[in-house]
């Protein structure tokens, strides 16, 4: 993209997630935005910031519910950012959803 690159990532306890968020390459992103993933099993947002600032991500924000976290990054974002949501399928699989509605 031209402009920012946003992440917002959420995850399942049972993971490492300096491995998941390493994977990602998180630590390219413009700004990180963590959440719980939506599920009894989700890992603390709080845990997933700590992680990307282990692995260097400059700016991370942390709002523990999905919704907030996407609205977050999208009020931040212009049309030359990407913004990106990932990590588990409870996080994907909810965003859509979510996603669909908002950018109508």
């Amino acid at each position: 993209p031209a402009g920012r690159r946003i992440l917002v990532v959420g995850c399942l306890q049972g993971r490492d997630p300096r491995e998941m968020l390493g994977a990602l390459r998180a630590d390219e992103f413009d700004l990180v935005i963590t959440c719980t993933a939506p599920s009894a099993r989700g890992m603390e947002a709080a845990e997933l910031t700590a992680a990307a600032r282990a692995i260097g991500c400059d700016e991370v924000v942390e709002v523990p519910v999905l919704e907030r976290a996407i609205d977050r990054a999208l009020r931040g974002a212009d049309a030359e950012d990407a913004v990106v949501v990932t990590g588990s399928l409870y996080v994907v699989g909810a965003a859509r959803p979510y996603l669909r509605d908002v950018l109508r």
